[in-house]
């Protein structure tokens, strides 16, 4: 008995004219600040996108007076649907040099037009923080 199969039309993503796409940012030692977008990634026309790892971090360099939330966030806007976090990292502790810090690793697909972004915020009425998101992944041919 002989099994036929059709084959493959199309390439395996590594093979479809692919790039890297790393990016990060953040802040160091700043002021309280509202929800602030520190970089966005929109996948192009024609282009699919695996994000393989992201990171958050977030730094109180000085005592707040009185503390409240800081927050990092990876937050992805499917099809322009509005955004949702991927991951967030959020906390109230005030002690100079709490640290919080995630590193992942997995893969989210997105296809064209999918954005995602990295947003951080201290509501805090003082002290000073550090904070970076950021992510690394392979666009390809759709």
């Amino acid at each position: 008995m002989r099994i036929y199969t059709t084959p493959r039309t199309t390439a395996a993503p590594y093979d479809r004219n692919p790039t890297t796409k790393a990016i990060n940012g953040g802040t160091f030692a700043s002021a309280p600040h509202g929800l602030t977008q520190r970089w966005i990634y929109t996948v192009p026309a024609n282009r699919k996108f695996v994000m393989t790892a992201w990171f958050l971090r977030q730094h109180r360099d000085t005592v707040a007076a009185p503390a409240s939330e800081l927050r990092a966030s990876i937050e992805v806007s499917p099809l322009g649907a509005g955004f949702f976090p991927i991951q967030d990292l959020e906390t109230i502790q005030n002690a100079i040099a709490d640290h919080q810090e995630s590193n992942v690793s997995g893969a989210v697909h997105l296809v064209a037009t999918d954005v995602l972004r990295g947003t951080d915020s201290d509501i805090s009425t003082g002290g000073t923080t550090t904070q970076n998101t950021g992510h690394i992944g392979t666009e390809f041919d759709a």
